[in-house]
């Protein structure tokens, strides 16, 4: 079987499985506990009597905040949802829809089964930390992708 971000994570093996769904779970827990909050405070050089600024006294995670610039009406609250159903392993098959027709609710956990990806299979820098590939899913997705050129030649 050739598994992409589209089909759930309870047709990978259990080893792979479980990567995802610790990854999920730790994405869901840093996306609940860091919010995005802005403050008003008097400005530093005051233009006008009340004149006041924005100031964020806390962010979204780097991952978030990247993932947003890509997908500027993702929304927290379907995100969360998302990575929830893989962390419990309740995820959906993206079904594939019409250009004309309205996408389904499963694309978050399509996006963020491909997130969950790139951060097992390349690794990722967080908190001026570089995290290593887990040499677990490497090895799995590598020989997954050999055997499909096996098919292709």
């Amino acid at each position: 079987m050739n598994w992409s971000v589209n089909f759930p994570i309870e047709l990978l093996p259990l080893k792979i499985n479980t990567l995802f769904r610790k990854e999920a779970d730790f994405l869901y827990k840093d996306l609940s506990n860091n919010r995005c909050v802005v403050v008003l405070v008097p400005a530093q050089h005051q233009k006008y009597p009340g004149h006041m600024v924005r100031l964020a006294v806390a962010e979204n995670p780097m991952w978030y905040r990247d993932l947003y610039s890509h997908y500027p009406n993702l929304k927290r609250q379907r995100s969360l949802r998302a990575l929830d159903r893989i962390r419990n392993q309740n995820d959906q098959q993206v079904v594939e829809v019409p250009k004309s027709a309205v996408h389904t609710w499963w694309t978050y956990d399509a996006l963020f089964r491909e997130v969950i990806f790139d951060r097992l299979f390349y690794g990722y820098h967080e908190n001026g930390y570089d995290l290593p590939p887990q040499k677990e899913a490497r090895k799995f997705f590598r020989a997954e992708k050999k055997e499909l050129s096996d098919y292709l030649d």
